[in-house]
């Protein structure tokens, strides 16, 4: 973690500490793209430097963007020691988890419906299987004589050659 990113953070929480509500804001201020809360936007650059320099300068809104880029990098470091996960990755797991669940329910009742109409027909799957099995076997002597029928003359040719 960044050394702007623990200050800034240590200063924030001892704040938190005197005003119970500042937790709440601190949570508004970073999903709303740090704005709303100018006195945390002015701590915010203080300690990464922002603060020196006017926000007419050509470099402050690249500054600006890589000190945001490294605050919130440095902030989901400090989540993951704790093993918590952001707001963000928790909604995007949650809804991914939701279309899964989705998606499992409207398979199960797909597979509820197939079965049934199967049962319905007097479906048997082992009969099924062994038929399978029977028409491979079936299939696989029927090659095995249609390839005797074509290598048949070769080999007497074959064999009239070795005889002479």
């Amino acid at each position: 973690m960044n050394k702007e990113f623990l200050e800034f953070w240590g200063n924030l929480l001892v704040d938190v500490a005197r005003k119970q509500k500042r937790a709440a804001e601190i949570g508004q201020w970073i999903s709303s793209g740090f704005k709303g809360f100018e006195d945390l936007t002015e701590q915010f650059k203080k300690f990464y430097g922002l603060d020196k320099l006017s926000e007419n300068d050509p470099q402050y809104a690249s500054l600006w963007e890589k000190s945001v880029s490294d605050f919130r990098s440095a902030f989901k470091e400090y989540l993951e020691l704790f093993d918590v996960v952001s707001g963000e990755k928790y909604e995007e797991v949650a809804r991914e988890c939701k279309e899964l669940k989705d998606k499992v329910k409207r398979l199960e009742e797909r597979i509820k419906q197939l079965e049934a109409l199967l049962g319905a027909k007097g479906f048997e799957y082992a009969s099924v299987a062994s038929e399978f099995q029977k028409l491979v076997e079936k299939q696989t002597r029927e090659f095995q004589k249609m390839m005797e029928g074509f290598t048949a003359p070769f080999e007497k040719t074959d064999s009239k050659k070795s005889n002479t």
